[in-house]
């Protein structure tokens, strides 16, 4: 019921084959590397193209550029990033606004109530006004623009009780 086939040829005809195979073999791996290694570049490079932009986005939102819009819409890991991003630049320019807004109002109320508001930075002395200082003061800010300037607007008598409470409020930690 089995047939038997035996089939005779010469070593060196096997091996020409073989060698043939091999080669084709060899030739196809080789191949197989130089197209799996341009796509993996390709895929590289399209991936820091795309970080790229969200680093260059980054830097645009260090430097107060805030309306930022990334182009990107992947549903990948680049894409959420992207996404997060623009969403925390759209939330900053709302409280921006917002900011503004509060301050044009503080200004407005201020200008309604004659009131003035001094910022006074310890560290360098400086002092900045919010409001009609003329107005409220009868000086222009640019008069009192340092706590010895200030000192020198304040009545004579008044003068030391206003150096103690400023004192007392550095020893506190408290507001003047």
């Amino acid at each position: 019921r089995y047939i038997n086939l035996l089939l005779v040829a010469p070593y060196s005809e096997i091996i020409s084959h073989v060698n043939v195979i091999r080669n084709r073999s060899i030739y196809i791996s080789i191949l197989l590397v130089v197209i799996a290694s341009v796509i993996a570049l390709y895929i590289a490079r399209l991936m820091a193209a795309r970080l790229q932009q969200i680093t260059q986005a980054a830097r645009d939102f260090t430097e107060g550029k805030i309306n930022l819009l990334l182009p990107i819409q992947s549903r990948d890991e680049f894409g959420e990033l992207a996404r997060t991003f623009s969403t925390m630049a759209e939330h900053l320019l709302e409280r921006d606004q917002t900011l503004r807004d509060n301050e044009y109002r503080l200004a407005q109320s201020q200008s309604f109530a004659n009131v003035v508001t001094m910022d006074w930075s310890v560290q360098s002395g400086n002092i900045q006004w919010a409001g009609d200082v003329y107005k409220v003061m009868g000086m222009h800010e640019k008069m009192i623009s340092s706590y010895g300037e200030l000192l020198m607007t304040i009545h004579p008598q008044d003068r030391d009780s206003v150096v103690e409470a400023i004192n007392v409020c550095f020893l506190d930690h408290s507001d003047f």
